[in-house]
């Protein structure tokens, strides 16, 4: 029986963890979220200030309130490592199914029952965290789908 980490379907989500992992730690260290840096850009990109930028359209004042209110780059720091958890759980399909038939003596079917249910449970729970944790922030983001639909 050959490894488990030579099966490509332990590759993906290995390879998506250490991803989402490195952008956490990129995103808090290099603070690329933070709400003066992105205004500073905007300002620079358009060669107008807050106020005129803020005053042209209302998408752009959407966006100027949702970066106010982000004083901290934490939210996403936290999405990248809810995103890094949940590809942990998809990696670990493999091992804890083995570890189940040959550990626990249980049937193919009901360990790789057990595995993917574990994985689906924390693709569906590490989001719902997230939300909870970060309810402004979401409820900004919906207000501004149903803004855009509505037309500038």
């Amino acid at each position: 029986m050959k490894p488990v980490y030579h099966n490509p379907l332990f590759y993906v989500p290995s390879s998506l963890a250490f991803t989402f992992f490195v952008l956490a730690g990129l995103t808090y260290v290099l603070d690329l979220l933070s709400p003066a840096f992105w205004i500073e850009i905007l300002e620079d990109i358009a060669s107008q200030s807050y106020d005129e930028i803020a005053n042209t359209c209302g998408l752009a004042r959407l966006g100027f309130q949702v970066f106010d209110s982000l004083n901290s780059n934490r939210p996403f720091v936290f999405l990248w490592l809810t995103c890094s958890w949940i590809s942990l759980t998809w990696m670990m399909i493999l091992p804890l199914d083995i570890i189940l038939c040959y550990r626990l003596k249980l049937r193919y079917s009901v360990a790789g029952k057990i595995a993917y249910a574990q994985a689906v449970l924390w693709t569906v729970v590490a989001p719902l965290i997230w939300v909870y944790m970060n309810p402004v922030l979401v409820g900004r983001f919906i207000a501004g789908i149903f803004y855009v639909m509505n037309g500038c």
